[in-house]
């Protein structure tokens, strides 16, 4: 492949990563070439990488402003990713939530939720003991003197 085929190949990968979500390896199919050959490109090729960049910020600033577009238009799912995204800090699912009540006490519900599990553990083998405990033992268990 001389210097220009590879020039005109690499501005084509640019232009079909740019215009569809295809992954690599189909665009590489496209255009004719192996996957290692493009990712061997990505790898040397500075000016290659940078517009490789360039196409996924691109396609990032595209796919956020469709998120963002769907939820001001009432997808209440896009929204709340959206804002997972931009504010995790507040719309994290999986945070830790504190409450304070009217009597200024602050609970954190994941320490409660462990030590929840802890007393259950604890209620659990307490009743463990209490039903072997009142149990009689079984026939021929007990020593009665009989052989």
């Amino acid at each position: 492949m001389t210097p220009a085929e590879r020039k005109l190949i690499k501005a084509e990968v640019i232009r079909l990563l740019s215009e569809n979500l295809e992954p690599i390896n189909k665009v590489c199919t496209r255009v004719g070439i192996p996957t290692r050959q493009f990712r061997d490109w990505r790898q040397k090729d500075a000016a290659f990488r940078k517009a490789l960049e360039d196409v996924r910020v691109a396609k990032i600033d595209g796919a956020e402003q469709t998120l963002y577009a769907r939820g001001m238009n009432g997808d209440t799912r896009a929204l709340i990713h959206w804002l997972r995204c931009k504010d995790p800090t507040n719309w994290e699912p999986n945070r830790n939530v504190k409450v304070e009540t009217e009597e200024h006490q602050v609970y954190d519900w994941e320490e409660i939720r462990r030590q929840t599990e802890k007393i259950y553990a604890q209620l659990q083998r307490k009743q463990i003991d209490v039903t072997a405990k009142a149990l009689p033992a079984p026939e021929g268990d007990a020593d009665d003197g009989q052989v």
